[in-house]
């Protein structure tokens, strides 16, 4: 073999070992791609990144701007889940995943995160309706007794109700009872239905009988018999 052909083969050998660390680099894939991403919110659980060839490379570390490297959840070639610090101050982040040296092996993100809404502020308690009186934040109830009285427990109850009102509980009730004269209520005590219902399908009322103090005297009745007055109460 003269010198030539030698050089000939030797520079062919070199070319096929080029070609072969080409391909080597090169690897399976395309470009590691991120597509988008989506946050729990509030900002305090996992954050999701969509892309492709997110597989493409070898080991995956994902940074989010001064905070550092986040801790992979899961990761498949089109999603990786990763864990969000406990704390995080709203404003601009830069998000890198990084899968190796190349260019093709990295992308980038801009993440903006947003201030959480404020809860809107309700204006505190509702303005008790015409004919009632404020008793306390909670409720209001009829200065005096409903006009639709005397009437049975289930007419009083459908009284209340098309009124977006309700009839007042027991506790409600007694404690108007026992500050009638100061709230400026009428009529008190009753005898009043209540809102309660006791066993066997009875109603109760308070504000009858002489064992105990009127305001907490009472019994209970069929709710379709009988006849005592009432008043409602409104919920603020």
């Amino acid at each position: 073999m003269n010198k030539s052909c030698l050089l000939g083969a030797v520079s062919a050998a070199v070319f096929a070992l080029l070609l072969a660390g080409q391909a080597l680099a090169a690897g399976p894939g395309g470009h590691l791609t991120i597509t988008e991403v989506f946050l729990d919110q509030p900002v305090d659980g996992q954050m999701t990144i969509k892309g492709e060839d997110l597989d493409f490379g070898k080991l995956l570390t994902v940074t989010l701007g001064d905070i550092g490297a986040l801790t992979v959840v899961s990761e498949t070639p089109m999603e990786i889940i990763v864990d969000m610090p406990a704390v995080l101050t709203p404003g601009d982040y830069l998000l890198i995943v990084s899968r190796g040296n190349g260019q093709s092996q990295n992308d980038e993100y801009d993440l903006t995160i947003v201030p959480e809404p404020e809860t809107p502020d309700p204006g505190g308690p509702l303005d008790c309706p015409a004919g009632y009186t404020e008793v306390n934040d909670n409720y209001c109830i009829e200065t005096n007794q409903n006009p639709g009285s005397p009437d049975t427990w289930m007419g009083a109850n459908k009284t209340c109700i098309e009124a977006n009102t309700r009839l007042c509980s027991s506790g409600e009730w007694v404690y108007a009872c026992d500050n009638a004269v100061s709230l400026g209520l009428n009529s008190l005590p009753g005898p009043e239905w209540l809102g309660d219902l006791s066993n066997g399908g009875n109603a109760n009322f308070l504000g009858a009988g002489t064992a105990r103090p009127l305001c907490y005297g009472g019994s209970s009745a069929l709710i379709n018999s009988g006849g005592f007055n009432f008043r409602c109460c409104f919920d603020r």
